[in-house]
């Protein structure tokens, strides 16, 4: 209590260099007592045995690789572990511990359907293992993966592989383990070049390039804090991202030229200007490499349907222009276009906005089909989803009762928004359904106006229109306030939207589109999370996340959570769910304890128990839950209940999110 600020430094300054030196120590008597050092062979034999201990009878090895340092030349050779990944059939992936071991050889077991979808969402990892096995890396080779390499779905994973892990390094540093915080660091490096390698030249052919640049520099480095460990990093990993990204964003500079060559009055909805002038002197497959758009081949045809992927960047012209645009690949004419576009909620889109006609309808989490006229019949061209087919989608067209629109309307490509449990992305639909979202015709610029028009005429079910119900919102809101809104101006956002979606749950959010086609949309944060939960590679961020989720939603009352929509992540879901009912038993067992002690109703429950800070409520509600029955008859409404239930995990998840990392596994439990 008596030391200074400067004296508390120097001694925390002094321990961190006695960790350090404990570090080299621990290493240097490591060596001493390693009697042998296991060769290759016997680490494989060790690796396959203690793989299949691990799987259910009947599961097999289908490929085995070797990684990691022995690979990488980073290895401190006498007490270095052999590090394995197994690609298997026949077992149960586990939430958190994958890794099984055995006389100093770690394997990551990963069953081949899980793997498969990290190869497909470009994990970096898992991309590196597949090239790890083209340059001798590979011990086993029985089953083939299917990928095409894509930049933006690239870019994403890097991005969140790099975050991830260097938010792990900060942890480690904390915690003491220094070493283990460089060499995170080191693998971060590693990883950005092993993929600006893939995106240069298809391929990593060089797995030590950046050894004698960096790894001695990191490993024998002394840092003193970890705030000179960051300064010395942090310019180095820029460095390599800032690399990476200008070799994978060359559309950018094909777009600005474009810009200067090809008339502005092309940009219209009359045809994709600047994507058919890429295509005269570049290839599908370069489309699909630089803006990951998916170019589905028709059979016994030389029509390519054109689809972004969920990471194409949406600011690009191209990207813009490939919403189920359909091509002759032959000719390079536009066959099928849709100017039925939606961009993010962001000032450049919603200036463009005429305010003056709005339409507000629901964004449905749907596949997209565009229908078009071509060859004396209607065609049908959709996103890229493994469930729906031309043939599913025809007969569910049949069941619903739909018509064909008649000759005067070849001139039109319809947009619609494919639905029901077969089709599940995210958000879970109990039924079937078409619905139309937007059209487009190739002689004029058609307004939401004559959607409605054209639904009846039709016999098509049409998206939900809220307008009225928002602006209701609104005005309830706004009532007393002054009004001092201009003509033409802007009078929602999407703060206020957001607003109105927050307690929806099982809908993904809404489009704001004017009478001439332009749109722009708002997500739930219902969708919001559970995207952030598909999207993040960390298992940890993902449970946390799920916390919030199940803490702001009455669970019991969504579809879409009921029908979880993503396999890699369920068990954890099953997990956090179990532990957010443990958590609402404490939460029971403590309410009646307080109500007798403070003597206070349901309301002001919620209002006074702030007043006795996170420490009080917590020692109350960290009980022997036989101790007290529960508070369901105290509070008689359901209702009560789930706002405290609400309430108080806001508390925990919190109180677990600001934690020190190294704790975290002990408060939660």
């Amino acid at each position: 209590a008596k030391m200074n600020e400067e004296e508390l430094e120097q001694r925390q300054l002094n321990l961190l260099v006695r960790l350090q030196y404990l570090d080299e120590v621990s290493r240097k008597l490591l060596d001493q007592v390693s009697s042998s050092i296991q060769s290759r062979e016997s680490a494989v034999e060790s690796a396959i045995s203690v793989t299949r201990k691990a799987l259910k009878p009947g599961g097999e090895i289908l490929n085995l690789y070797c990684w990691g340092s022995r690979l990488f030349r980073t290895a401190h050779w006498a007490t270095a572990d052999w590090d394995f990944l197994a690609v298997v059939s026949g077992y149960d992936q586990p939430a958190e511990q994958n890794v099984v071991s055995e006389n100093g050889v770690d394997v990551a077991l990963w069953e081949v359907s899980i793997f498969q979808e990290k190869i497909t969402q470009h994990v970096p990892w898992a991309i590196q293992m597949i090239l790890i096995g083209r340059h001798g890396g590979a011990v086993m080779l029985n089953h083939e993966f299917d990928w095409v390499l894509s930049w933006p779905k690239l870019k994403k994973a890097l991005g969140l592989n790099t975050r991830v892990n260097l938010r792990q390094v900060r942890s480690f540093w904390r915690s003491g383990e220094i070493r283990k915080a460089k060499k995170r660091v080191f693998y971060v490096f590693q990883i950005i070049d092993f993929m600006s390698q893939l995106a240069s030249t298809g391929d990593i052919s060089d797995f030590t390039s950046l050894n004698a640049m960096y790894y001695d520099r990191i490993m024998a480095g002394y840092f003193p804090d970890y705030r000179t460990f960051e300064s010395y990093f942090d310019p180095i990993y820029e460095m390599l991202m800032q690399n990476f990204k200008a070799i994978i964003s060359p559309y950018r500079d094909f777009e600005r030229q474009m810009y200067d060559t090809v008339d502005i009055s092309a940009y219209s909805h009359r045809g994709p200007a600047i994507l058919l002038k890429f295509l005269e002197k570049h290839t599908f497959q370069d489309l699909h490499l630089w803006l990951g758009i998916f170019c589905r081949e028709r059979a016994n045809s030389t029509l390519v349907d054109l689809w972004p992927d969920v990471d194409t960047p949406h600011e690009s012209q191209m990207a813009w222009e490939c919403q189920g645009t359909v091509i002759d690949a032959k000719s390079h004419e536009c066959v099928s276009f849709s100017n039925f576009q939606a961009f993010p909620w962001e000032g450049t889109y919603v200036s463009k906005l005429n305010w003056e006609n709005i339409r507000i309808s629901e964004k449905l989490d749907g596949i997209r089909v565009n229908l078009f006229w071509h060859g004396n019949r209607w065609h049908a061209s959709m996103s890229p989803f493994e469930n729906l087919t031309q043939e599913i989608f025809w007969e569910l067209w049949e069941e619903l009762g739909y018509r064909h629109p008649d000759e005067i309307s070849t001139k039109f490509t319809f947009s619609f928004e494919v639905v029901g449990p077969k089709f599940q992305k995210i958000i879970f639909y109990e039924k079937p359904k078409i619905v139309l979202i937007g059209c487009t015709c190739k002689d004029e610029i058609y307004s939401w106006r004559n959607i409605d028009e054209i639904s009846q005429k039709y016999g098509w079910e049409v998206a939900r229109d809220v307008t009225e119900e928002i602006r209701n919102f609104f005005r309830n809101e706004n009532s007393g306030k002054k009004k001092n809104q201009k003509k033409g101006e802007n009078p929602i956002s999407a703060e206020k939207i957001r607003k109105f979606l927050s307690e929806k749950i099982d809908i993904e959010g809404y489009f704001v589109q004017d009478d001439l086609h332009r749109a722009c949309y708002v997500t739930s944060p219902f969708y919001d999370l559970l995207k952030e939960v598909r999207d993040n590679q960390d298992l940890q961020t993902q449970e946390l996340i799920l916390l919030r989720l199940i803490a702001d939603t009455a669970v019991e009352n969504s579809k879409t959570l009921n029908h979880y929509p993503f396999k890699s992540s369920f068990n954890g879901y099953l997990k956090i769910q179990l532990e957010f009912q443990e958590l609402c038993k404490y939460v029971d067992s403590g309410f009646r304890e307080i109500k007798e002690r403070f003597g206070l109703d349901p309301n002001a429950f919620v209002r006074e128990v702030p007043k006795y800070g996170k420490k009080g409520v917590f020692i109350h509600f960290l009980k022997d839950e036989d101790r007290f029955p529960s508070a369901c008859d105290w509070f008689g409404r359901e209702t009560y209940r789930r706002k405290v239930h609400k309430y108080l995990t806001a508390w925990w998840t919190e109180y677990f999110l600001s934690s020190a990392p190294r704790v975290l596994s002990n408060c939660y439990k």
